[in-house]
């Protein structure tokens, strides 16, 4: 009765359009026909009674919006927000309409049209009406055919992604479902950050933030990614991908109907998986990315190479140094590092390759799939002047870098996305480093040579100190069984002739052996 006390009309009202009672009844369930409109604090529900569809304010916004959000939960969670760049200031005056033409217009306090959602085909005239799915979708459909979809808002998502939405592209249009972040937990507007597919129609996904990478791993299918060995799937969802002609996209289902999952683009930049939990009655996320500075895309900027696992975050490769060495001092990366001697390509200038050991490749390769070996791959980047460096990359093919290293990680021996990169140098420049190489390890062995020298005789000389003093410490105990005892000015220690008759056992015993005979 809650939902119908919120819908119906004032009694005046009533008395002055008994079309109007009609009406409000009907938008007690979960449609709007031609002609119905919401405002204020009326909602239309799904019929499992999971999702809500109405006006909201988030947080303390001072602005109103209309949005989709858990009908029964403790925590008030948004998945769907109409007019993310058009608040509303009253929305007691405000409504959302769906037209005789089968549109789907909020006006705003002005009667001004401030959002729309317009149906695909133009004869649904008179016959669409709008449906709050039991899955959170809100439809206009075709009233007659409701097989017909005209528009649904799984196609215009915003940061929340559901089961049953996808996350792809569209091949024909080139447009993408992309889930974007809102601006602060306070303001639904567009953020920063947004997940998506690759462009190139590839099946990797990345999160851009306004516009560039900020973090890609690989395809997201069973396993979070090819790059991963973590799982989203755990007993919560099944993932699946779809390519056909028309477009590419991923999708997911829940393995039980009554847990609640969804994925999150967060306004700090992070893709999230959350599970409802009904005992502490809060979202719990199971799942994040990125989690480590170093998964952030190019974090280093260019041939620079992150480090987790201790020391500087960030170093420049081998034979490159930082582009502006006083913003890394401060721990500012973005400007990447340059080479330390340019690259000539020319007949006079021959090179040789360093190998870069366990990393993570960089981004942007040229697969090379004639090319299966090693030694073919090295071969092709030599007879390439704008090739820097080459591998067998994670295809199985050759893969080549005509550009600089962007997104390269050291990693842990044993990583399975763990790669030797071979970067090219002029050889000049290797056998001086080869030289330098030798002379440092020569310094290295000279240095602990000397250590070893030096060492010896302390330690020797600690032995000794300490076995003297363990025989002057045996010494003095012994003596002090003897009570006469008396130590002269020239050292000597005099004893009582009591004394020795005891030690010898009444001179029985012999005690040692000098130079002058036995005592």
């Amino acid at each position: 009765m809650g939902n119908r006390t919120r819908l119906l009309l004032p009694l005046y009202v009533l008395v002055f359009s008994f079309s109007s009672f009609e009406t409000y009844v009907s938008i007690e369930m979960d449609t709007l026909y031609p002609g119905q409109s919401l405002s204020g604090n009326q909602t239309i529900s799904s019929r499992n009674g999971r999702f809500e569809l109405g006006f909201f304010k988030p947080g303390n916004s001072t602005g109103y919006y209309v949005g989709i959000w858990y009908k029964n939960l403790k925590v008030k969670t948004v998945v769907w927000v109409a007019n993310r760049d058009e608040p509303l200031l009253d929305h007691s005056v405000s409504k959302l309409e769906l037209s005789e033409k089968g549109s789907l217009v909020l006006y705003n306090q002005s009667e001004i049209p401030v959002w729309s959602a317009e149906p695909s085909s133009s004869n649904t005239m008179n016959s669409t009406v709008a449906v709050l799915e039991d899955s959170g979708n809100l439809v206009l459909r075709n009233g007659s055919s409701p097989s017909v979809t005209a528009w649904e808002s799984f196609d215009h998502p915003t940061d929340t992604w559901l089961p049953g939405a996808k996350l792809g592209r569209s091949k024909v249009s080139k447009k993408g479902l992309i889930y974007v972040s809102w601006s602060s937990p306070n303001d639904p507007s567009p953020g920063l950050f947004s997940l998506g597919l690759d462009t190139n129609g590839t099946r990797w996904y990345h999160i851009l933030k306004n516009g560039i990478t900020h973090w890609t791993c690989g395809y997201w299918l069973q396993r979070v990614s090819s790059f991963s060995t973590e799982t989203v799937t755990t007993n919560y969802i099944t993932m699946g991908y779809v390519s056909n002609k028309e477009e590419n996209y991923y999708f997911y289902s829940v393995t039980t109907s009554s847990v609640l999952v969804r994925f999150l683009m967060d306004v700090t930049g992070k893709v999230q998986q959350l599970i409802w939990k009904d005992g502490s009655q809060e979202w719990e996320t199971i799942w994040e990315k990125p989690k480590e500075t170093c998964e952030i895309y190019a974090f280093c900027g260019a041939n620079g190479a992150c480090n987790q696992f201790g020391g500087p975050k960030c170093k420049c490769l081998r034979g490159f140094e930082p582009k502006i060495p006083g913003e890394w001092k401060t721990g500012n990366y973005t400007n990447g590092c340059l080479r330390k001697s340019l690259l000539k390509c020319n007949k006079d200038v021959k090179h040789d390759f360093q190998v870069i050991e366990n990393i993570r490749l960089p981004a942007n390769e040229v697969v090379l799939t004639n090319n299966k070996s090693l030694r073919e791959c090295k071969s092709a980047c030599l007879r390439d002047c704008s090739c820097i460096a080459y591998t067998i990359g994670y295809s199985g093919n050759c893969s080549i870098w005509r550009e600089d290293l962007l997104n390269i990680q050291y990693l842990t021996f044993g990583d399975h996305i763990g790669r030797d990169l071979y970067l090219r140098f002029p050889m000049t420049e290797l056998a001086a480093s080869k030289v330098t190489k030798k002379l440092r390890i020569e310094r290295l062995t000279i240095c602990a040579a000397a250590a070893i020298v030096i060492l010896i005789p302390i330690l020797v000389l600690m032995s000794w100190v300490a076995h003297s003093k363990s025989v002057t410490l045996v010494s003095t105990c012994r003596m002090a069984n003897f009570s006469g005892t008396k130590r002269t000015d020239d050292a000597l220690v005099l004893f009582k002739f009591g004394d020795l008759k005891s030690a010898t056992k009444n001179f029985s015993e012999k005690l040692g052996e000098g130079g002058f005979g036995s005592v």
